[in-house]
């Protein structure tokens, strides 16, 4: 369902069951019928706050005559419809907002346009300070557009002043060639057992190693399990081993006290929250802006199935809400956040593992094609190693198949090797 008809549904359920909480929340929101891009959704919308602001009764009956040979009657059915109590003054907030972005781009876009047919700098200059008023309820989105804009430019000036990329790399060079972690939403997606956990590991393990403080919301898996991964990979110990408290001889002992202090070192830019294991959006919002002034660079949120959904609301519209937020305190806090999932079951379960993952293999795909800003799926290649595909990145490199290198007792990732496209390991298969 579009915003605007998430919005038009709000206010129908406002008006018939709350007719002056409707008319309050429509003057705190700001929202009003010019806010819908669709012509035939801003004459329903007209009507419906037309009697809303009058206290006038709402009936589908009254709708329907009132919009009749004007709007389709199917759209009418559909935007008399009640919604989840509680979500309506968030649906309205969304139109807005929406309508917000959209006038803001409109503007910019003249703008542009002027720029590039040869209009004098000062002229340019002039319409972005103007642009505020021209853009209609939009003023204080522009005015944060426009700084976030010079901001940036900003950044990349003193970026190339200072030779450090505007992206986080991870590490792994054959990575860092083709995927670019920016201040925004990325996501990685795979099947239990496929290899996210050690996939985790392997990137706290590198960043924390090179001094980059990382936060991590373990709320699949406990702090403890992630930092016995990393020590049994430095110690090149088995897993178990590390897990049972135990060494089975000399050397092993030797090893092990000298990976614990080279973790003790590289702990220092480490913060784990594993204190909300089915902890709400909001939680997960707050405890990243708790690890940001801390000084994390980057925060991983392992595994968004822990994160808990209002459950009276659709699974997508819960998971579109919760990856948008999500999106938005990434832009806030300006580091990059990545989210850990499972991709959907199918019908039969036998080789879904073995077979390469798609962005519709995401679960509320849309949901994820829509706020996050690369997203990538791993699968088994049936030779012990997992693959990691590149499946979606805003302005970059997609397509792009890696191999990832595990050490197998560790469970955990110590490099990436990129495929050539012709490359088929067997066992596993692709889907282009």
């Amino acid at each position: 369902m579009s915003v605007e008809l998430h919005a038009l549904q709000a206010l129908w359920s406002l008006g018939t069951q709350h007719p002056e909480t409707a008319r309050r929340v429509l003057d705190e929101t700001g929202a009003r019928a010019d806010d819908c891009q669709d012509v035939e959704w801003r004459l329903v919308f007209a009507t419906i706050e037309e009697r809303v602001r009058r206290l006038v009764p709402l009936d589908v009956v009254t709708l329907s005559q009132s919009l009749a040979e004007k709007v389709h009657p199917s759209k009418v059915a559909l935007a008399a419809d009640y919604v989840v109590p509680g979500s309506e003054r968030e649906r309205l907030e969304q139109l807005r907002d929406s309508a917000a972005r959209r006038r803001t781009l409109e503007a910019m876009r003249a703008v542009a346009v002027r720029l590039k047919e040869g209009a004098p700098l000062a002229s340019i200059e002039v319409d972005l300070r103007e642009l505020p008023q021209h853009v209609a309820g939009a003023k204080v989105r522009v005015r944060s557009a426009v700084g976030d804009t010079l901001r940036l430019v900003d950044s990349a000036e003193a970026a190339w002043r200072s030779k450090q990329p505007l992206s986080l790399a991870t590490g792994w060079e054959a990575l860092d060639g083709v995927l670019r972690l920016t201040p925004n939403l990325h996501a990685i997606g795979a099947h239990p057992g496929v290899g996210k956990s050690a996939m985790v590991a392997g990137l706290v393990r590198g960043w924390t190693h090179r001094g980059v403080m990382t936060g991590v919301l373990a709320w699949e898996d406990d702090a403890l399990d992630m930092q016995q991964r990393i020590l049994a990979c430095e110690a090149e110990l088995d897993l178990k081993a590390v897990q049972g408290d135990r060494a089975t001889d000399d050397e092993e002992k030797v090893r092990w006290s000298a990976a614990a202090i080279v973790r003790a070192d590289a702990e220092k830019f480490l913060w784990v929250d594993d204190a909300h294991p089915r902890g709400t959006v909001a939680d997960a919002c707050a405890s990243l802006r708790v690890m940001r002034a801390k000084g994390c660079r980057v925060g991983i949120l392992d595994n968004v199935s822990c994160v808990r959904m209002d459950s009276g609301r659709e699974r997508h519209f819960e998971l579109e809400s919760a990856l948008l937020a999500l999106r938005d305190t990434a832009l806030e806090l300006r580091m990059p956040v990545i989210i850990i999932g499972h991709l959907k079951r199918g019908q039969t379960s036998a080789d879904e593992v073995t077979t390469e993952p798609k962005l519709s293999d995401f679960a509320g795909a849309a949901s994820w094609e829509r706020f996050a800003r690369s997203c990538c799926g791993m699968w088994d290649l049936s030779d012990g190693e997992p693959g990691l595909v590149v499946l979606k990145q805003n302005a970059g490199t997609k397509g792009a198949r890696f191999r990832v290198h595990l050490r197998a007792s560790a469970a955990t990732v110590t490099g990436l090797e990129l495929m050539p496209k012709t490359d088929k390991p067997q066992g596993g298969r692709y889907s282009r």
